[in-house]
C-alpha cells in the first residue's frame, strides 16, 4: 500500500496548477484531466506516463477548479517521521469524497512553527511540498492508495 497526498482547492488556477506541478512528488501528468492521461507500455515490466513539460500543458487540459489532485507516491517512513517531529497528523481522506483536509492556513501555521524540516534530508522534498501547497492554498490530507502501477499480470 502506498501513500499519496491529496490537495483540493475550490477556485484554482492554471498557474496554480502550474507551480503544484513544479513542486517535489509532482509532475505535469498529475495536474491533467484523468480523461487526458493516457499510460503508455513502453517495456514488459513497467507501466509509464509520457515526459511532459508543464508549460507546454494548455489551460484547458488542466483539472478543473474543486477537482481533487494526488501526488505521487510517498514513503510511509516519511510521512512517520514527518508527524513524529511536528506531532501532528495530517488527516486521512477519501478521494471521491475530500472532506476533512486540513485547510493552508493551519497548514501554513504548522509548518512556520517547524521550519528546522527544511533542513531534514528526510523530510525536506515533503516538507517542500507542503510549503507550496499552503501558499496556493490548496487543502491536503493524507490518501491510502491501493490501485497498482503495473499490469496485474506482471509481479
Amino acid at each position: 500500500m502506498a501513500l499519496a497526498l491529496l490537495f483540493c482547492k475550490d477556485e484554482h488556477s492554471p498557474e496554480d496548477l502550474r507551480r503544484l506541478a513544479q513542486a517535489p512528488y509532482f509532475d505535469a501528468n498529475l495536474v491533467r484531466r484523468r480523461s487526458l492521461v493516457r499510460r503508455d507500455f513502453k517495456s514488459r515490466r513497467r507501466w509509464t506516463l509520457p515526459d511532459l513539460s508543464v508549460e507546454k500543458v494548455l489551460d484547458e487540459e488542466l483539472a478543473p477548479p474543486g477537482a481533487p489532485i494526488c501526488s505521487h507516491g510517498i514513503a510511509p517512513s516519511t510521512r512517520l517521521r514527518f508527524e513524529r517531529l511536528t506531532d501532528i497528523q495530517l488527516p486521512l481522506v477519501n478521494p471521491e469524497a475530500p472532506q476533512g483536509l486540513m485547510r493552508a492556513r493551519q497548514l501554513r501555521r504548522l509548518l512556520s512553527r517547524h521550519a528546522e524540516l527544511r533542513s531534514d534530508p528526510t523530510v525536506r522534498d515533503l516538507y517542500q511540498l507542503l510549503n507550496t501547497a499552503a501558499q496556493l492554498r490548496f487543502r491536503v490530507g493524507w490518501l491510502k492508495e491501493l490501485r497498482e502501477e503495473s499490469p496485474r499480470g506482471w509481479r
